[in-house]
């Protein structure tokens, strides 16, 4: 398979505190990546440089070859990378519909001044409702952000990253928080969205059991270094990873 997304040497520090240390990471087109590791260990940061929302100390990022290293956050939707955060990132006070709309009509380049609304342009609304259909919530479009279950409001997240019509998604802890249920709901959304719509998924997760269900391959992270790769049954018995984050075979 071809490779999607690669970084070379990345970098970033914090003063003293060097959160990412040169992380040489390729992902495969079409792979669902878990990146696992303690608190602290710098997955957060990786994603927040990847996505833009932080600048490179040194370093390169590649996505599907082009260096997009320190590129801004709209340039690199533009790309194709979008991705959900550990803190529900929505608009409370805005329906279910016109958070999704809001990414859409970005990508669309329609404006929402216009005379006719932009919820009733055609071409928003069917694009608006096919990201809802995909992702469960088409009942609950006009249902505003703060009435849906904690479970809803992560999967509205996954929605509106997925409305930017992204081939590379980084989810950062999906199920945090959630129910037994929500999280087996999301489990298989995950799935579904890489299988069915042809996006390579990047993943944080804490639960192990989560990640070695759906995981093609895992990087460990610990104290901003990867210590680890490889696929799940790898991982699950490598001492290495055992002694610096599992502590025991999960």
């Amino acid at each position: 398979m071809a490779i999607i997304l690669e970084t070379k040497q990345l970098t970033k520090s914090f003063g003293e505190l060097r959160a990412v240390d040169q992380i040489n990471l390729s992902v495969e087109e079409g792979e669902i990546r878990a990146i696992i590791g303690p608190n602290g260990a710098g997955k957060t940061t990786l994603f927040n440089l990847i996505s833009g929302r932080l600048p490179i100390d040194s370093g390169q990022i590649l996505f599907r070859g082009k260096d997009i290293t320190n590129l801004p956050v709209h340039k690199i939707l533009r790309y194709g990378i979008s991705r959900s955060f550990q803190i529900t990132n929505i608009f409370p006070k805005l329906t279910v519909f016109e958070n999704v709309m809001i990414p859409v009509v970005s990508r669309i380049g329609k404006s929402l001044n216009f005379i006719t609304p932009a919820k009733k342009i055609p071409k928003v609304n069917e694009e608006v409702y096919k990201v809802l259909e995909s992702i469960g919530l088409t009942e609950k479009a006009y249902l505003p952000a703060t009435a849906l279950s904690h479970g809803d409001q992560k999967r509205l997240e996954m929605a509106i990253a997925l409305a930017n019509q992204p081939t590379l998604m980084l989810l950062d802890e999906p199920t945090a928080g959630m129910s037994p249920e929500d999280t087996a709901q999301t489990v298989e959304l995950i799935k579904k969205v890489c299988q069915e719509l042809a996006i390579t998924i990047v993943f944080t997760e804490h639960d192990m059991e989560i990640v070695f269900s759906i995981s093609d391959r895992i990087s460990v992270l610990h104290q901003g270094r990867i210590i680890a790769e490889g696929k799940p049954q790898d991982i699950r018995y490598n001492e290495r990873v055992i002694e610096a984050y599992l502590g025991e075979v999960p």
